[in-house]
């Protein structure tokens, strides 16, 4: 059993109810939508850490796991996600519905919904700002996180070269923050921001659990009613699209023993509107976004010229990334070679076992991340972001559909924007 319903709550919050009875635990999410901007990413960053840590009635860490174990283990944790210039930050709660001996399901259900809400809309408070210590500690664990970066050469070479690529757009900036602005952040500020955020934020909650649609849209609207007042939501800006008109190449220097090279390129603005993602992640499949693509088969296995070679397409920005572990002396020829086998593509050089195991490739990953409840809000808000509001199931059938042809197309609207490399 699939049910699947959205249901309008207020003039700007969503709730998107998929009734299954395929797992023992329920998930809720709260999502507050905001453009992705240098002067909010920090406090958007920081927020959810500072409202896990305490509430008016639960002021500490201790005092609110009681209250989850009482709810047989019940879990409130933040969900962070990009959908290209759009930012989505919020609440998620996951609670056992099923299996529980002498319990309703629909009590825990109830619980947890409450303990989220009260996390969310009623934090810890003094003197007209959120609690000092908790501020402070957590902006430290996030200036933290935002100086550990480099410490993963890997995704810092592929995360610079986006920020690179998309210098001046709001997908450039660093979702954890600017270190100048996390040091600023204040109680009072930190406050300010969530107020504003409550009161104007375009709001989409999902729930996947065994409740029917009408009880879970009765309980949220009761337990988020401070949060569904209120007038018209604030606008979410447009995906900036940008043609390149030549390549640019950034070097940066750093003591590393393997270069990283990352090419960026970018898509037609007419072929990321009207496309359907689940081409653009079959396409990404063949050229490096599988096991079995062209640069895993022939830039990294055959050629022996990178130590790793893959591929990340975002459809919702229209944007794709090639990044490889090369040797020094290799860059070059390493990037010649990535260069080469994407014309190869463009020439319909694709053969049918690359397009079936690419199909496969992507609807297995696309089926195995409906195996938990988690995972299939993650997929159906991603989905929906993307302008689908069909089921997941019928969703999956649509990488099969996919054609040589298509994946031709897709190649040949690519244009290179960006070079980068890190070296010794």
């Amino acid at each position: 059993m699939l049910e699947q319903s959205r249901i309008k709550l207020g003039s700007r919050a969503n709730l998107h109810v998929c009734r299954t009875d395929k797992f023992k635990s329920g998930f809720l999410s709260v999502n507050l939508l905001l453009p992705t901007e240098k002067k909010t990413a920090s406090h958007a960053a920081l927020l959810p850490r500072v409202l896990l840590r305490g509430t008016e009635a639960h002021p500490d860490l201790a005092a609110i796991s009681e209250v989850s174990d009482s709810l047989y283990g019940a879990k409130i944790s933040s969900v962070r996600r990009r959908f290209g210039e759009t930012a989505s930050l919020g609440l998620a709660a996951q609670f056992l519905e099923r299996g529980i001996p002498g319990q309703d399901g629909g009590e825990i259900f109830a619980g947890a919904a409450a303990l989220l809400a009260e996390v969310l809309l009623r934090p810890r408070t003094e003197n007209g700002g959120f609690f000092d210590a908790y501020v402070k500690s957590e902006s430290k664990n996030q200036l933290d996180a935002v100086r550990a970066e480099i410490n993963n050469k890997t995704g810092y070479a592929l995360r610079a070269a986006i920020r690179k690529m998309c210098e001046g757009e709001p997908f450039g900036e660093n979702t954890l923050g600017d270190e100048e602005i996390l040091a600023a952040i204040t109680p009072c500020g930190l406050l300010d921001f969530h107020a504003a955020l409550l009161s104007r934020a375009p709001i989409e909650i999902f729930y996947i659990g065994a409740q029917e649609a009408q009880t879970v849209a009765e309980l949220v609207s009761r337990e988020l009613s401070a949060l569904l007042r209120g007038g018209a939501a604030s606008p979410l800006p447009e995906t900036v699209f940008r043609q390149p008109e030549t390549v640019r190449r950034f070097t940066e220097k750093m003591d590393v023993t393997q270069g990283k090279l990352t090419l960026g390129w970018r898509f037609g603005q007419s072929t990321v509107k009207n496309e359907d993602a689940a081409a653009f992640a079959v396409f990404n499949a063949v050229f490096g976004g599988s096991l079995t693509s062209k640069l895993f088969v022939n830039v990294r296995e055959r050629l022996s010229l990178c130590y790793y070679a893959q591929s990340i397409a975002d459809s919702k920005k229209g944007i794709l990334c090639a990044a490889s572990g090369v040797e020094f002396a290799k860059l070059r020829e390493a990037e010649d070679e990535i260069l080469r086998q994407l014309e190869a593509i463009k020439d319909g050089d694709v053969t049918e076992e690359e397009l079936s195991a690419a199909i496969r490739s992507e609807k297995t990953d696309f089926l195995t991340g409906l195996d938990s409840a988690q995972g299939l809000e993650d997929t159906l808000y991603s989905l929906y972001m993307n302008g689908y509001s069909g089921t997941a199931p019928e969703y999956a059938e649509r990488f099969s559909r996919v054609t040589r042809q298509r994946v031709t197309e897709i190649a040949r609207d690519t244009i290179l924007d960006t070079v980068f490399t890190l070296e010794g």
